[in-house]
């Protein structure tokens, strides 16, 4: 009860001091200018047809529209926390086997882990998942909903007009997550098919054609293929060679990305150590390796993604939420598979890495309560500095880490976030209340 009590109290402290963070300077400085239809009419004919992230993203910063107040950016922290642990809640129900004495703490051991296992030793995972919204929303929220869709289309009742709405969400969102549930489906489907009865097939079915409907509405949006063939993008490569650069170096980026998340290594450990129990717990005559196909697929798009565009560490929200019981389940396989291994030597590298992981959650709330207070101090200036037409003096507290200094950017370092930053407070009417 403690450590549960613990867990909420650090994700309230980290949403309560969310601030604005890059797209959100975006989203309300378009919201001042067009409103909101109209917002949403620009993005489809400027960036592209994933509409429901963007209408979720607006509300999500829209107590900041006319403000300084961040309460809805706070809520939308809240939410993306409790949309974690109702997704686990459910995939456990539906694929696990859980006597009532193990049912909780293993529950509990993976709310844990997919709540805080996107902290990374060189990224903030934690602060891109809970406080900036954007990419939450467009990387991480669409593989909660079809984690929850491939859960529930598993139950025996016709669900079709729900997973057809679940699908649509979790394909509407981005392309490289959308083609990873296309695939997950076909493989999953393909080589279990005599697992599926009439019921559970029509719910695939439902779920399939939602994501599908929603990944069109994406690419027959004109912004789409504007943004594509803008040099924001790197586009089709101009010979073999250069793709396979880019994709070696799109590999190379994910795969350390992964690496550097202690949680995995955490998962994995006790994979070996409790091997035998989890492959109990996973045993049930419903259970489908959804989440290992769906953990490989989506880490493949994201490579083969990022090698025609750009990596960066918030496109791997999904990913990270999927890779505590992908290790774990990795752990189990290793150790029935080697079975030379010392429980003790593992069991003192579980602990040391648990103390690893302790001390680099200290990180993200310290970083993001010292920026919550930097950030109302350096807003106030900025006003009176835009007033004055003093527009390079502007500057923002950033959240980096080191040493390769990835995490939020600001101001100072994009001219877009610059020129968003700027439209936003002189059309916020709290800025007249700020004395120069």
């Amino acid at each position: 009860m403690s450590i549960s009590i613990s867990l909420v109290f650090y994700l309230l402290l980290i949403s309560i001091s969310t601030k604005p963070i890059q797209d959100d300077y975006a989203t309300l400085s378009m919201l001042s200018k067009y409103g909101f239809i109209e917002f949403l009419i620009v993005h489809w004919q400027t960036h592209g047809g994933n509409i429901w992230p963007l209408a979720l993203h607006s509300l999500a910063v829209y107590s900041a529209l006319n403000s300084f107040s961040f309460i809805t950016l706070t809520i939308f922290g809240i939410c993306t926390a409790l949309i974690i642990v109702l997704t686990v809640v459910i995939f456990a129900n539906n694929f696990m086997i859980l006597e009532r004495t193990d049912k909780k703490p293993m529950v509990l051991f993976l709310i844990f882990g997919t709540l805080l296992g996107f902290e990374g030793m060189f990224t903030p995972g934690i602060v891109g998942a809970f406080q900036f919204s954007s990419a939450s929303l467009v990387h991480l929220w669409p593989v909660l909903f079809f984690v929850i869709g491939i859960s529930l289309s598993q139950l025996s009742t016709k669900r079709k007009s729900l997973l057809f709405v679940i699908g649509f969400a979790s394909g509407n969102s981005n392309i490289t997550e959308s083609a990873a549930f296309l695939l997950t489906i076909l493989i999953i489907m393909w080589i279990y098919k005599i697992r599926f009865n009439t019921i559970k097939r029509k719910n695939m079915f439902s779920l399939f054609i939602g994501i599908l409907l929603g990944t069109v509405l994406i690419l027959s949006s004109k912004g789409f293929w504007t943004r594509a063939n803008s040099g924001a993008h790197n586009g089709l490569p101009d010979s073999f060679m250069s793709f396979v650069i880019d994709l070696l170096r799109s590999l190379l980026y994910f795969s350390a990305d992964v690496l550097s998340h202690t949680m995995v290594y955490v998962f994995f450990l006790a994979g070996i150590i409790y091997a035998h129990k989890v492959k109990e717990i996973f045993s049930s005559q419903n259970f489908l390796p959804y989440l290992e196909v769906l953990t490989i697929s989506l880490f493949m798009f994201l490579v083969l993604g990022a090698s025609f565009a750009y990596p960066s560490w918030h496109q791997s929200l999904g990913l990270l939420f999927l890779l505590p019981c992908f290790f774990l389940r990795l752990g189990s396989w290793f150790a029935l598979g080697i079975k030379r291994f010392s429980i003790r030597t593992t069991s003192m590298l579980l602990f040391f890495m648990l103390g690893v992981l302790l001390v680099s959650l200290i990180r993200p709330p310290v970083l993001t309560l010292n920026r919550s207070t930097e950030w109302e101090i350096s807003n106030n200036t900025n006003i009176c500095l835009i007033k004055e037409g003093k527009l390079n003096a502007l500057t923002n507290p950033e959240l980096r880490y080191p040493p390769l200094n990835l995490g939020v950017e600001e101001v100072q370092s994009w001219e877009w976030i610059l020129n968003a930053y700027q439209y936003w407070i002189e059309n916020n009417a709290a800025s007249n209340n700020i004395k120069c």
